[in-house]
């Protein structure tokens, strides 16, 4: 990932009722997150891999929009009202684009709003060992339910997935931006056995 990624909030389905509002589904929880309202955007993109857009291209011509109402309809559907958007006809030109916000300005924003570490925040971290000897460094992510998963791609070239909260995850750093994993090489022994 680049410091100008764009983290993947949900796309828009298709409007819903009469008064411009939009079914859209999500991709993580960020819709539940008022205080990143303001920064998403709207964005053609070829898809979403790994959480983030895939050639996006910000759509100048409806920024200035914010989110004023979100309502959760099922785990990964939500209902959005959109400032400015008030009609059926208005929606339907937003149908098929993405929601995104920058992944820089996202981990700006959560540093700001909680303790603990949003998942994304964990993108392009430095991974060490116990000894702390850097190891590789965090590739992708992935939401599998009902786990979310870190890759870690090691220097030897191996990618190797380890849930966010398995025992083997010692510590995120924030600041530095490290993730610091224990007992690493009786993970990786037990990983390769059953691979």
């Amino acid at each position: 990932m680049t410091s100008d990624s764009i983290l993947t909030i949900g796309r828009i389905q298709r409007p819903k009722g009469l008064k411009g509002d939009l079914r859209v589904i999500a991709f993580g929880n960020l819709l539940e997150e008022k205080n990143f309202y303001s920064h998403i955007s709207f964005y053609e993109a070829k898809g979403s891999k790994d959480g983030f857009l895939h050639q996006a291209k910000l759509r100048k011509d409806i920024q200035n929009t914010e989110i004023v109402l979100a309502s959760r309809q099922s785990e990964k559907i939500f209902t959005l009202r959109i400032q400015g958007i008030d009609s059926v006809e208005k929606a339907e030109k937003l149908k098929g684009l993405f929601l995104g916000i920058p992944l820089q300005v996202a981990c700006q924003l959560a540093k700001r709003i909680s303790d603990d570490p949003y998942f994304f925040e964990y993108v392009d971290a430095i991974v060490e060992d116990e000894s702390k000897k850097e190891i590789g460094t965090v590739s992708r992510l992935e939401t599998a339910l009902p786990k979310e998963l870190l890759y870690i791609r090691l220097y030897t070239g191996e990618e190797i997935p380890i849930p966010l909260d398995s025992p083997y995850l010692k510590k995120f750093d924030r600041q530095k931006q490290k993730v610091i994993l224990t007992h690493f090489s009786d993970y990786l022994s037990g990983y390769l056995e059953n691979d």
